[in-house]
């Protein structure tokens, strides 16, 4: 779908894209919600600052990023997969979106396959290099500690806006 989105040259208006400046600045405010362990944030805050200056320093292609790829918005059928759920979907680098759903993969199943998410990111890559979007480089850990926070910011934003509106209710 994405190789297939950047080849075809599309960019609906409709598309929000990730300034990564802006990308930036959620994910530093999110990661200081909760200060009570200061070291702690710090370190994480630091590796995150350093995986979004490699993101803004590498020119990945920008292609359409499902931004809530949970295994519920991921749906099998005799005719191939296909995706739910794109109200959030935004323009962003490329591999984020595999990321992005590897995250929410291995977050969801307890006992996924060791070397699996080296395969699918493989897979994802050989794919690109395979469709007109041309070679697609293969991208660091850094991805991967970007996509895993962005996992965090949306579950945390649903739990938010479940509690906000009374559909769950007790402490967060």
């Amino acid at each position: 779908l994405q190789s297939r989105w950047t080849a075809a040259g599309l960019d609906p208006a409709g598309v929000r894209r990730v300034d990564c400046r802006e990308l930036r600045r959620d994910v530093i405010r999110f990661l200081t919600l909760g200060q009570d362990e200061a070291s702690r944030v710090e370190a994480i805050h630091d590796a995150a600052r350093r995986a979004l200056e490699h993101l803004e320093a590498h020119d990945y292609p920008l292609s359409l990023i499902h931004i809530d790829p949970t295994v519920n918005n991921i749906r099998l059928g005799p005719h191939g997969v296909k995706f739910i759920d794109f109200e959030g979907a935004v323009a962003a680098p490329a591999p984020l979106g595999c990321e992005l759903m590897i995250a929410q993969f291995e977050h969801a199943n307890p006992c996924w396959p060791a070397g699996l998410s080296d395969h699918l990111r493989a897979a994802y890559a050989r794919r690109w290099s395979e469709s007109a979007a041309g070679q697609l480089r293969m991208w660091s850990g850094s991805l991967r500690l970007i996509a895993r926070i962005m996992v965090a910011m949306v579950h945390w934003r649903v739990l938010s806006e479940r509690i906000e509106t009374g559909e769950w209710q007790g402490p967060v």
